[in-house]
């Protein structure tokens, strides 16, 4: 699923200079079904994904610094080793001048 995320996105002219690939870990996933306007049933593939293998190693401050603004996701606060990295990146954005979003996901 990764590669098809990457590749999918270089199809649409998104730089992806900055991703980081891990092969020893999945992409997270979400399938999400439409029953009627009251039921949508979602199927979670999260275990051992390669988002929450990110650590604060993989933050690159020059990097964020050359981006306009940075998206920051809920779920990367729920486990140590992500939240570290989540909050070395908001500090990189900041220090920068640049803008944050936070998903609440």
């Amino acid at each position: 699923m990764g590669r098809f995320v990457l590749e999918q996105l270089g199809r649409e002219g998104v730089v992806t200079a900055g991703v980081k690939v891990d092969p020893a870990r999945l992409t997270a996933l979400v399938l999400l079904g439409v029953r009627d306007e009251h039921t949508v049933p979602l199927i979670f593939y999260r275990e051992t994904c390669a988002d929450m293998g990110l650590t604060e190693a993989d933050i690159d401050p020059a990097f964020i610094a050359r981006a306009r603004a940075l998206v920051v996701t809920g779920t990367h606060f729920s486990r140590p080793n992500v939240d570290a990295a989540g909050r070395k990146a908001i500090a990189a954005a900041k220090a920068a001048g640049r803008r944050v979003a936070f998903d609440i996901d």
